[in-house]
Parts: structure tokens; C-alpha cells; sequence
């Protein structure tokens, strides 16, 4: 189960708990730090491009090692993080 993480579900790890004992949760979400750590999180993350490299990155990460065999999927983050930055740059000149 993939979830926004930062605290921002803090009913559903007991709800998991109950409903599907032993289930993985990843965190999903940008760890907190600096100056942005101050600051509420966010549930929109995935509205900022950048950001959601970051949330492929963690995902992906967190697949990789619950399961090695997952390694194939790096060419395809790196894909989506390209589109991503992509999309970043082109808002950021619209």
C-alpha cells in the first residue's frame, strides 16, 4: 500500500492493521526537512512536477527493497522522471 506519508493518514496504519495484518505501507511522501520541515505538509504533493519525482523516486526505493526483483522498473522511473522534468520546464516558460 503506497500512502502520501509526512502524517497525513494517521487513521490508516490502524486501519490497515486491522483490515490486512501484515501489509507493506510505503511512504510515498518528500521527507521533512529544513525549512520546508516547519511547514504543514501538503497533500497536494504531486501537483508540483519536481516533487513528484521525488514521490517516484521514494516509491520506487521502498519497492526495490521489499522486492530485488523490482530493479527493472529504474529504466521506467527514469523515464517518468524525464516527462516530469519535462513538464516542469514547460509550465515553468508557459
Amino acid at each position: 500500500m503506497v500512502v502520501n506519508g509526512l502524517g497525513m493518514e494517521p487513521w490508516l496504519r490502524g486501519a490497515l492493521r486491522r483490515s490486512s495484518p501484515g501489509v507493506k505501507v510505503i511512504e510515498a511522501g518528500p521527507p521533512r526537512s529544513g525549512r520546508r520541515g516547519r511547514l504543514p505538509p501538503n497533500p497536494h504533493v504531486w501537483l508540483d512536477p519536481l516533487l513528484a519525482c521525488r514521490l517516484v523516486t521514494n516509491i520506487l526505493t521502498a519497492l526495490q527493497a521489499l522486492d530485488p526483483r523490482t530493479r527493472s522498473l529504474c529504466s521506467q522511473r527514469l523515464r517518468l522522471v524525464a516527462r516530469l522534468e519535462a513538464l516542469h520546464r514547460e509550465i515553468k516558460h508557459a
